[in-house]
């Protein structure tokens, strides 16, 4: 290992650990317990501050949850259909296109993807739920 990469690769207190795209439960009751134990025990946080902001967690899993089952539900509903869309850049630096009928839907790390069967080439893409432009 070179000395670039042993030090890019640790910090100061250990492995460096990637960010977390989202706030999940288990973070923020570290989060809530690492701030319960260092408040200031003269003005402590209050009973409705505590339960307010497990509240506002619950509301925001709620609509990331339902979100969730709405992206999935419109790309089911999709599967056999004929769309276009934007795929990805091409090897003049171009974004191209295809248009042809949805084969399936998968979800991978958070992305909706679907699987495009072209109609002039009958070739399958992989298609992004956020790239399809026209439906048919």
């Amino acid at each position: 290992m070179d000395p670039i990469s042993s030090i890019t690769n640790n910090g100061a207190y250990g492995q460096i650990v990637p960010p977390k795209k989202d706030l999940d439960m288990a973070t923020f009751m570290q989060l809530l317990t690492t701030q319960l134990a260092n408040q200031n025990p003269l003005d402590p946080m209050s009973d409705a501050d505590f339960y307010g902001q497990l509240a506002q967690l619950g509301q925001v899993q709620g609509i990331q949850q339902m979100q969730s089952s709405l992206q999935m539900s419109e790309a089911a509903g999709l599967i056999g259909k004929t769309v276009t869309a934007t795929t990805t850049l091409t090897s003049n630096g171009t974004n191209g296109s295809t248009t042809g009928v949805v084969q399936k839907v998968s979800i991978a790390n958070g992305t909706t993807t679907l699987t495009v069967m072209d109609m002039a080439s009958g070739v399958l893409n992989d298609v992004e739920l956020a790239n399809i432009t026209q439906i048919k």
